[in-house]
């Protein structure tokens, strides 16, 4: 896989100017295609829903010891 130009910080900053302008501007000042302005768009949403799964699965594991702790006290 071809490894990119930017960091991550500076896609994520050129994300957020590119957001201010209309999409056409955003291409044109920043030097990127609409479907890279796409694609690092994506990136943010799948950490996010990622963090998301995995607390989401902690949460029912210490539900499901929290269940287990008070079926062996009754």
């Amino acid at each position: 896989m071809r490894k990119g130009r930017f960091f991550e910080e500076q896609m994520l900053n050129r994300l957020c100017k590119a957001g201010r302008d209309s999409r056409a501007q955003g291409v044109k000042k920043y030097g990127i295609s609409e479907q890279v302005i796409y694609i690092w768009r994506q990136r943010p949403f799948e950490l996010g829903n990622l963090r998301l799964k995995k607390l989401l699965a902690e949460c029912d594991l210490e539900i499901e010891r929290v269940k287990e702790i008070a079926a062996k006290r009754w």
